[in-house]
């Protein structure tokens, strides 16, 4: 083995990070985390976080909306096709000029 990781020969402990009581608080880490972002004095930057927060939310809403419009799809994809088998087969006994 040519690297060995500092920490890979001690054993865990544990509760050696932070005790199991402690709570994270998700809104104030986003809160702390946008005003470290706006401290930067980058160009546009308050237009390109708005664009990307805008697009990682309608990326997250359309990868739950899709898989439902396309399981709606076979199935009404289905049912048509169904139909028109149901419609090729009893034409023939509705009609019988029509027999193929």
């Amino acid at each position: 083995m040519s690297f060995q990781h500092p920490g890979l020969g001690r054993v865990a402990q544990p509760e050696a990070v932070a005790p199991r009581e402690t709570k994270i608080d998700a809104l104030a880490s986003m809160k702390h985390l946008l005003q470290l972002q706006m401290r930067s004095k980058a160009p546009q930057l308050k237009t390109r976080l708005a664009a990307s927060l805008i697009l990682v939310l309608s990326g997250k809403a359309l990868g739950v909306w899709a898989p439902l419009v396309m399981g709606a799809a076979v199935i009404y994809t289905t049912i048509v096709l169904f139909a028109n088998l149901a419609g090729d087969l009893m034409l023939p006994v509705v009609d019988p000029r029509r027999r193929a």
